[in-house]
């Protein structure tokens, strides 16, 4: 695969070009095959040229796989990861430094999220991972915090969540605190993405849309009256179980386990 350098030289498209509208007529033909042959995999044309100009928006070079989109049922989903999250974050000449660590059951954790204020301190005996937090301090001292939680971002079907699920809650901690920070939009973190294709995502619209299926799901599951439509529901509810993330997830499976005591002989 021709390296960037070369590219760049018949055409300097893979150079950080700040926010500016691209046209796919300005990529040569080959630059087009390396991308769809290697980040963009599986694009069209239109898409390819969506996918830029989001990638140097946001000055992530896709020639130096900073920035990579893939295709999931049908939907254009472009990603990086915790480096290019934190690269965007450490533009902000504010930004001093980020610190991150897992929490696990036994240890002493105290968090203030409006001050951003932690106190951690491992216990005689740490238990199951619970979460993970990160820490950015601006260069004046002041503090920006996020904590997540294992049971919300673990993929159980994944290898390399099972063999480092201490390092990448971490890098998910992180991901999301530099994507606020960095108020970056359009971009997913790839540690927050399933093997299934689902996007965990804390943002406003992503939350209301979660609290509206589950209300749904909720409405549906009570509304049954037979074994037979219950069963049917369940289905449903497996089906798209894995949209769903904390209070809401938790909000479906207590109606559904509620309706099947009811609906027991």
């Amino acid at each position: 695969m021709p390296d960037s350098t070369s590219i760049a030289t018949a055409n300097p498209v893979s150079q950080q070009l700040g926010f500016r509208f691209i046209s796919i007529d300005e990529l040569t033909e080959e630059q087009i095959k390396v991308l769809q042959d290697s980040v963009a995999k599986g694009t069209t044309k239109t898409e390819l040229t969506y996918f830029l100009n989001v990638a140097f928006s946001q000055e992530l070079d896709p020639f130096k796989k900073e920035v990579w989109c893939i295709k999931f049922q049908n939907n254009l989903l472009i990603q990086t990861s915790r480096d290019g999250f934190l690269k965007l974050a450490k533009r902000d000449p504010t930004f001093d430094r980020i610190q991150s660590s897992e929490i696990r059951e036994g240890d002493h954790f105290v968090m203030d999220p409006i001050n951003g204020e932690i106190e951690h301190r491992f216990g005689p005996k740490r238990g199951q991972i619970l979460g993970a937090y990160a820490i950015i301090t601006r260069k004046d001292g002041t503090r920006v915090s996020k904590y997540v939680t294992f049971s919300e971002y673990n993929d159980s079907s994944s290898n390399i969540w099972r063999d480092y699920p201490s390092a990448l809650i971490c890098k998910c901690a992180e991901s999301v605190l530099c994507k606020q920070f960095a108020n970056v939009t359009g971009i997913v973190a790839e540690e927050t993405m399933r093997k299934d294709g689902t996007v965990i995502d804390s943002s406003p619209t992503a939350q209301a849309q979660a609290s509206t299926l589950a209300d749904d799901l909720v409405k549906k599951i009570d509304a049954c009256t037979t074994p037979a439509e219950f069963a049917k529901v369940r289905e449903e509810v497996a089906g798209v179980a894995g949209k769903l993330f904390g209070d809401e997830k938790e909000k479906v499976f207590a109606a559904a386990k509620k309706k099947k005591a009811e609906l027991e002989p």
